[in-house]
């Protein structure tokens, strides 16, 4: 009889166990949240401006116009490195997430639960952005930092940002969190 509960105790414990190890950790639902943030800002960027197009409006429109068009030479190698860098990210994560099981076997809802919450996240984020408080903002920044780019971010991180953008600052350390 003793032998029989030891048995049926020793069971118990290494079921609860393997049960306990099948939980999702913070770091897993932290990637998978960045994923869905990745993949929301990715699909919601705008097309960037295609840098031949631009180079042949400089050469069309002649030097009137090419310190403006320069700027969106900036601006279109800009958008391209942040697309590049969003693709590389969005890869990391779901290898980190290949890597712990989920796409054989584990039970994935939790990674989904979570990188649905960094879609939607971003959804609302855009949407908030667009409210007349924001863009009245906006163009305060505007008219106080003119034509300097980097004056007009910091002036919209610090002043206009709407405080749902702020819960996906965890995934702005890109994917430095994963442990490989």
């Amino acid at each position: 009889m003793r032998v029989i509960a030891t048995i049926l105790a020793i069971s118990c414990i290494l079921h609860a166990s393997a049960a306990f190890s099948q939980v999702s950790s913070d770091k897993e639902l932290r990637a998978a949240y960045c994923l869905g943030v990745a993949e929301q800002t990715k699909a919601s960027m705008f097309a960037c401006p295609d840098i031949d197009e631009v180079m042949g409006n400089v050469k069309k429109r002649g030097e009137l116009w090419k310190g403006e068009l320069d700027e969106l030479v900036k601006i279109a190698k800009s958008c391209e490195k942040t697309a590049s860098d969003i693709d590389k990210n969005i890869q990391r994560i779901r290898e980190f997430i290949a890597a712990k099981g989920y796409f054989s076997g584990r039970d994935p809802m939790p990674l989904v639960l979570a990188q649905n919450r960094g879609k939607s996240d971003v959804q609302n984020c855009y949407a908030e952005a667009q409210t007349p408080d924001s863009t009245n903002c906006s163009k305060g920044c505007m008219d106080k930092c003119k034509n300097n780019s980097s004056c007009w971010s910091s002036c919209m991180q610090q002043r206009c940002r709407p405080d749902i953008c702020k819960r996906f600052d965890v995934c702005k350390d890109e994917t430095t969190y994963l442990p490989y």
